[in-house]
């Protein structure tokens, strides 16, 4: 697990590669096309990095933006800061922005640069429907997604899209959910906690009102109901595995 964070950096480095890459070969296509490749290819190159550069610092942002969420009161939701800042400092893990949409789905979606620079965004469904022990576990889950770096390379493939989604499978792959509840429950020592979470999030809607094409599996639980995204494993697999702890 401790090999974790360096594979995820490395992918988050992939999908950029990926992506200057595309566009260095729209250059070159462009520049067979007048004849003037070798310019073609350098402006391809330049315009890639660019590229690369820009989604990098603005990915977490645009994900952030498309939720519509709002960035969390501690005033107003004391429990969640206390939940959090507590967590945050067993595991080791730099506080995440704080964000909640209004929103009566069950859900909570993950974003970040890389574990130093992360947001969490909380639906007010989740946020009114669970206790104090079953919060813990979900957050724990979050924060382990967080300090694995799992979140870097995946919210960049929600940014980007077709492309690298296609060349880069792995940070969507649906194993990765079960690792962070494992750890979660390390974090946590009380399985029970985010089993009782994940009860809750399975007997209501997950469904989010909030945009989700690309970003599927930033979420906790599947954030649509047409059973296109391939992302997350079964709520009751996940129960399954946990209650055998």
């Amino acid at each position: 697990m401790n090999d974790l964070p360096r594979a995820n950096a490395r992918r988050a480095l992939l999908v950029l590669v990926v992506s200057a890459a595309s566009v260095a070969v729209v250059g070159l296509v462009i520049g067979l096309l007048v004849g003037a490749t070798i310019a073609a290819v350098v402006a391809g190159l330049v315009a890639g990095i660019i590229l690369a550069g820009w989604v990098r610092a603005r990915a977490t942002d645009l994900v952030l933006g498309a939720t519509g969420a709002e960035p969390a009161i501690e005033s107003e939701h004391p429990r969640l800061f206390n939940v959090v800042e507590g967590l945050c400092l067993r595991s080791g893990v730099t506080m995440p922005a704080l964000l909640v949409v209004d929103d009566p789905a069950r859900n909570v979606l993950v974003a970040g640069r890389d574990p130093r620079r992360s947001a969490i965004v909380f639906t007010t469904g989740l946020l009114e429907s669970l206790d104090r022990i079953e919060l813990e576990g979900v957050v724990a889950h979050q924060l382990a997604r967080i300090r694995q770096d799992d979140v870097a390379p995946a919210t960049l493939v929600a940014v980007l899209g077709r492309l690298t989604r296609f060349v880069l499978r792995a940070p969507l792959a649906p194993d990765r959910f079960v690792t962070a509840d494992l750890e979660a429950c390390q974090l946590t020592r009380y399985p029970p906690g985010l089993v009782g979470a994940m009860e809750k999030v399975s007997g209501a809607s997950t469904v989010s009102s909030a945009p989700v094409s690309g970003a599927a599996h930033l979420w906790f639980a599947p954030p649509r109901d047409d059973h296109s995204d391939q992302s997350h494993p079964p709520l009751e697999e996940r129960i399954s595995l946990l209650r055998e702890l």
